[in-house]
């Protein structure tokens, strides 16, 4: 499993399509669908923010 830490991330589906990640620590700003269509994620510490950050 892939490990993403510290991380900022913006604009449409910063993150489409990921699989196999585990976020920590990151953050979603304005934009829609931040994380689409992905499998096997994991998260921790993190903030979301903007339209339908968690859309599957």
């Amino acid at each position: 499993m892939e490990i993403v830490k510290d991380k900022k991330y913006g604009g449409e589906r910063p993150l489409f399509g990921v699989k196999n990640l585990r976020m920590e620590n990151i953050e979603i700003v304005d934009g829609e669908s931040g994380i689409k269509c992905c499998e096997n994620l994991e998260c921790h510490n993190s903030r979301f923010y903007g339209k339908y950050p968690w859309c599957t």
